[in-house]
């Protein structure tokens, strides 16, 4: 937790989420804005299928105190207020506007109606791999016939299975997703999506502005010459990927966005109709803009 009113302890998430808070970071955006930020050094415990997310690495972090600020998405942000112990709201909905697709190698799997009861593999419950690919599937096929496997892998490994075809599906984002493309498979259904950003209650709201308008200041400054800054999105991929090779399709960005109550009541009578909320919360008890 920081002990400035100006100081935010933020968490380091892939970068295709939080491009613009590395870009602000890097060119002194936020104290040019009035604002501290500081990075929380994770502790990355083993990944399962398992663990609960409000458990798992960055979630964690929050929960615990050790972070002032949170990036999910909207759904997972949504979720992480409405069951965790840490007191938070989600404060805008970030820049990144990003894909999160489901992709084959398999000849005799081409779109969403070939995976009628075949299992799509993504990492864990309650993320945004989990969220959307009930999302991409569900306009296609009845929910009895969507099954999605919550296999416990990174994206390294979930990319080998499927190629081999031990699975037959598997979610993928960026940069994963452009190396998977490069490797041969075939995309069979995407959506885009945006995330949401928690702040802590303590967080002052000006200082909440501050943050936002620094990471909006970013974003501009990524978008006048977005291929100048591919090279932090290819970095995971450890030499596999390179930055040219990374596809301008699936992640751009934009203003953060206000929050509004229409959209809260939208995702959360989705998310209900799911049995993924608890279904008695308020706009204003998940809600909180900082934007």
């Amino acid at each position: 937790m920081s002990t400035s009113h100006n100081t935010i302890i933020t968490n380091r998430e892939n970068d295709v989420f939080t491009l613009p808070e590395r870009v602000a970071r890097e060119n002194g955006l936020f104290e040019k804005h009035g604002v501290h930020v500081e990075v929380a050094l994770l502790e990355r415990p083993e990944f399962s299928s398992t663990v609960d997310p409000l458990k798992n690495n960055a979630d964690a972090a929050f929960e615990k105190g050790g972070a002032d600020t949170h990036n999910l998405c909207e759904w997972g942000a949504i979720d992480r207020v409405e069951r965790g112990s840490a007191k938070g709201r989600i404060g805008y909905l970030r820049p990144a506007v990003v894909v999160q697709a489901i992709v084959s190698w398999q000849d005799d799997i081409q779109e969403p109606h070939d995976l009628a009861d075949i299992e799509v593999h993504t990492a864990a419950r309650y993320y945004g791999a989990h969220y959307n690919v009930l999302q991409i599937l569900e306009g296609v096929l009845r929910r009895d016939q969507i099954k999605v496997a919550f296999s416990g892998v990174g994206f390294r490994e979930r990319q080998e299975k499927a190629k081999t075809g031990e699975f037959k599906a598997i979610t993928l984002m960026e940069p994963w997703l452009s190396l998977a493309l490069k490797n041969g498979a075939h995309i069979v259904g995407l959506a885009y999506y945006r995330g949401g950003t928690i702040f802590a209650d303590h967080v002052p709201q000006a200082t909440r502005e501050n943050y936002v308008a620094a990471i909006n200041e970013a974003v501009d400054t990524i978008n006048a010459d977005p291929k100048a800054y591919r090279r932090h999105l290819t970095e995971l991929t450890n030499g596999e990927l390179e930055p040219e090779e990374l596809s301008g399709l699936f992640h751009r960005y934009t203003h953060a966005k206000h929050y509004s109550e229409k959209r809260f009541a939208e995702s959360y009578a989705w998310m209900n109709s799911w049995g993924l909320a608890k279904g008695a919360s308020e706009f204003e008890a998940i809600i909180k803009n900082a934007a």
